[in-house]
């Protein structure tokens, strides 16, 4: 079940609504244990860790490439990305 206020009045339903997956894990920070969000989203960053999470589409062959990459090396597809964009010379 949902509900939220739209224009004065509460509306809500119990059907599943779609979610970025940047709207999930902001939810998801804010109503679980961090255990349970890490589970599921990896870590969270922590305040004044200089990281900010961010909601991209990529292509479906990168995310792909990316995946196998982390599963192989340990690295976390964050860094990997981090790694990808410093070599392409953005700092």
């Amino acid at each position: 079940m949902w509900a939220h206020r739209r224009g004065g009045r509460r509306v809500g339903g119990e059907h599943i609504l779609p979610r970025s997956d940047y709207e999930a894990a902001s939810g998801a920070e804010a109503h679980l244990v961090p255990e349970a969000y890490a589970a599921e989203f990896g870590p969270a960053p922590e305040p004044g860790s200089g990281r900010d999470r961010v909601n991209w589409t990529l292509d479906a062959d990168l995310v792909s490439a990316l995946r196998t990459r982390a599963a192989e090396t340990g690295i976390p597809v964050s860094r990997l990305v981090d790694d990808a964009l410093r070599s392409a010379g953005y700092r």
